[in-house]
């Protein structure tokens, strides 16, 4: 009788050890819609985006999905892909899809495909505070230059 007990638990451990914790260690408040409110360099110098919500309520916004499908629309153009999330907060991105609509060139439009383009795949991590979401970035030198922007430093969204 002893040894049936302690292969029931054994397997109960083997079972309780291989669950992914990662949903349980994903913050429920990232599920949903943000709207980004600029984009800032470690020294907290945001470069503001103002999208004009009557005129376009998913503008400028990013969507994390529970089934780990991504979303975001700039003023003229829908993007998508994937994310994983690790116990450190570590967010890997992996691009799917990017609608080609003619964004003027030097608008918010233009700029957050950008951002989305080339340094939302360079997020490291994110943290959520008042319902504000920072995604914190490093972007790789291999990685388009935008002089208006920084190198190191985070995107701010509000939740929609």
């Amino acid at each position: 009788m002893e040894i049936k007990t302690f292969l029931a638990l054994l397997l109960l451990v083997i079972v309780g050890c291989s669950c992914s914790k990662t949903d349980k260690e994903i913050d429920p408040m990232l599920y949903g819609t943000w709207r980004l409110v600029g984009v800032s360099d470690m020294n907290d110098h945001l470069k503001e985006f103002r999208p004009n919500e009557k005129e376009c309520s998913l503008c400028y916004s990013i969507t994390f999905k529970k089934n780990n499908d991504l979303l975001g629309y700039s003023t003229a153009n829908k993007m998508g892909g994937r994310y994983v999330i690790d116990s450190n907060r570590k967010i890997s991105i992996s691009y799917q899809t990017l609608t080609e609509a003619g964004e003027k060139i030097g608008t918010d439009g233009d700029l957050y495909v950008t951002l989305w383009s080339h340094y939302i795949f360079n997020i490291e991590n994110y943290i959520i505070k008042k319902k504000q979401l920072y995604l914190y970035y490093k972007r790789v030198k291999e990685n388009i230059n935008i002089d208006s922007l920084p190198d190191e430093g985070y995107l701010l969204f509000n939740k929609k």
